[in-house]
């Protein structure tokens, strides 16, 4: 039968197998709590606790003694050391350091306002001084006009809106579209048109509402059918052209027709 082996106070050197461990780091001992006080000015700056020594402590006491003993904080075996790692029992990891947040690059366009850029640029080819390009209550829109037609071309402000129904009301003197319950254009006509001819569609895809209103009193159409125009009574070409959009819209900023409208 093995004995206990002996060990040595700390403070007054006895040696016995009954002394009395420190707690706290579990290396030195004492024979008493009035040895430990009386060491204490000397042990406390060497005391702490080795938690990865409190690990093995179960499963391998030799191992966990030798290191309180040579104060080791890591276990390095043959087989770790060659694979390249370094095992720390259950002593917490540092946390790694958070990286500085990337600097992102300006992003692309979401495919759908890509789509409406496109789609909105393609229509109403520019006529120089025969329309405007206005915005209403955050909705955007273009206009141009020929002899005969007023076209028109309103942006859907978002993406969900023009999967919507569309609703349209057009009177002789009176236009409103409204898309989904949201009004994209509501205003009394600068002119009167033909509502029973006039049309509209929608681009879902490139999120445009297009409408094409046929004028009320208007030209031929162009020069090889000069003449053949609908005109009140004691008008001509000149007073088919409309100043504006809506009666209390933009205004073109001129007092007469541009020539290429009478060929228009």
């Amino acid at each position: 039968r093995m004995s206990t082996p002996l060990v040595q106070c700390e403070e007054c050197g006895r040696r016995a197998a009954n002394l009395k461990r420190c707690s706290v780091c579990r290396r030195v001992f004492y024979c008493n709590a009035n040895c430990q006080r009386k060491n204490w000015v000397i042990h406390r700056s060497s005391c702490q606790r080795n938690e990865i020594a409190d690990s093995i402590e179960r499963s391998d006491p030799q191992l966990a003694s030798f290191m309180r003993k040579t104060n080791k904080q890591a276990i390095v075996t043959d087989s770790n050391v060659d694979s390249g790692n370094i095992q720390y029992g259950k002593l917490p990891k540092p946390a790694p350091e958070t990286p500085p947040a990337p600097v992102r690059a300006p992003q692309p366009p979401a495919p759908f306002a890509e789509a409406q850029a496109k789609a909105y640029a393609a229509v109403l080819a520019e006529r120089d001084g025969m329309g405007l390009e206005e915005e209403r209550a955050g909705v955007a829109f273009k206009w141009t006009q020929n002899q005969r037609e007023v076209l028109i071309a309103v942006k859907v402000p978002d993406e969900q809106l023009a999967l919507a129904a569309v609703t349209t009301e057009l009177g002789p003197s009176r236009l409103a579209v409204t898309l989904g319950g949201r009004v994209l254009l509501d205003g009394t006509l600068a002119k009167a048109v033909r509502s029973d001819e006039s049309t509209w569609e929608i681009d879902r895809a490139g999120g445009v509402v297009t409408l094409t209103l046929l004028k009320r009193w208007r030209g031929g159409g162009g020069a090889a059918s000069a003449g053949e125009g609908n005109y009140a009574q004691g008008e001509s070409n000149a007073d088919t052209w409309w100043p504006s959009l809506l009666a209390d819209s933009k205004r073109i900023d001129r007092k007469y027709p541009p020539t290429e409208y009478y060929t228009s």
